[in-house]
């Protein structure tokens, strides 16, 4: 599993890092005419078609891809529209404010947000693709031989998707990292292809992984409602979530159903099959490891529990320590 083993890797330890995001709320003054915006920065661009008339002017709120709130604010704008006899958009567009980071996102515990990331299917295929390129391109100057190289080049790549394909999840997989010393636990969302935006007033961080991957966001009518996509790579969104209490235990389900549970006692991983809430943990039925990059990144010590939580939007699990 060696391909999956790079993805994991990579996941693992490009999200060790602070609580920065990707994306900024900026306030922009609008006012007509023109038929819709885009704000531009280095790390991507958001659109939002909203049309306005002359005698029109609105104040909006919208979803900037930058890591600095300075890069946020000096956005460029470009607006779609009417045009004077020169040429020059008639309408107006001005980012005026950066909204502040919530401060509930500096109470994620660190160990949570440490904890590796899954690798959905068209992410993992992306990420391996330029894995294996470098190999490549490493084997065709070490070699020197271009029969060789390319020989050996076409063995990996087809290995390596093989490999991948093994191992790759569903596009959009929803985590909720959790630990019952803690009291504050962390809602995940990642996906390989695209991700609603929680709403502004909630507290919550988006990033990419790679870092350097631009994003794209629409918002058509309410911003609100925007859909943040990228190219290549993973998008993650993370938000605090405020533990329940003690509502897990094996003598007593108090939290939710869930699909299927798998535990880690002294080392050894067992499947128990489906918990209904409300009853004691059932038996284990047969000694067997979760998928893998639910068990990467775990301390090594404790007892851990790993849940499959119903979800109509995407797959979804509990990662809990005790």
């Amino acid at each position: 599993m060696l391909a999956a083993s790079l993805l994991s890797l990579l996941a693992l330890v490009a999200q060790v890092q602070s609580t920065r995001t990707a994306v900024h709320i900026v306030r922009v003054e609008l006012s007509g005419p023109l038929d819709s915006l885009v704000l531009l920065t280095d790390r991507g661009q958001v659109r939002y078609d909203h049309a306005l008339s002359s005698q029109e002017a609105l104040s909006v709120l919208l979803p900037v891809p930058a890591e600095e709130a300075r890069a946020a604010l000096q956005a460029r704008v470009s607006l779609m529209g009417p045009r004077d006899e020169g040429g020059l958009a008639m309408g107006r567009a001005r980012v005026t404010a950066v909204l502040p980071q919530h401060p509930a996102l500096d109470e994620l515990p660190a160990q949570l947000r440490a904890r590796a990331l899954p690798v959905p299917a068209s992410g993992a295929l992306s990420i391996a693709g330029v894995t294996l390129a470098a190999l490549g391109a490493v084997l065709v100057w070490v070699l020197r031989a271009r029969a060789r190289a390319a020989a050996l080049v076409a063995i990996l790549a087809t290995l390596g998707v093989v490999l991948v394909r093994r191992d790759r999840v569903a596009p959009t997989i929803e985590v909720l990292e959790a630990d019952a010393r803690s009291a504050v636990w962390l809602a995940r969302q990642v996906s390989a292809r695209a991700l609603p935006l929680p709403p502004f007033e909630q507290a919550w961080s988006a990033y990419t992984v790679p870092a350097s991957v631009p994003l794209v966001i629409e918002a058509q009518g309410d911003p609100a409602q925007a859909l943040l996509t990228l190219l290549d790579g993973l998008v993650v969104v993370e938000s605090p979530w405020v533990a329940p209490g003690d509502l897990l235990r094996a003598e007593r389900n108090d939290f939710e159903s869930l699909e299927t549970v798998y535990t880690r006692q002294d080392g050894v991983w067992k499947a128990h099959g489906p918990w209904l809430r409300g009853t004691a943990l059932p038996p284990a039925q047969r000694i067997e490891a979760p998928p893998g990059w639910l068990a990467a990144g775990l301390p090594v010590e404790g007892e851990v529990w790993l849940g499959r939580r119903t979800s109509e939007r995407a797959e979804s699990w509990l990662r809990y320590l005790r």
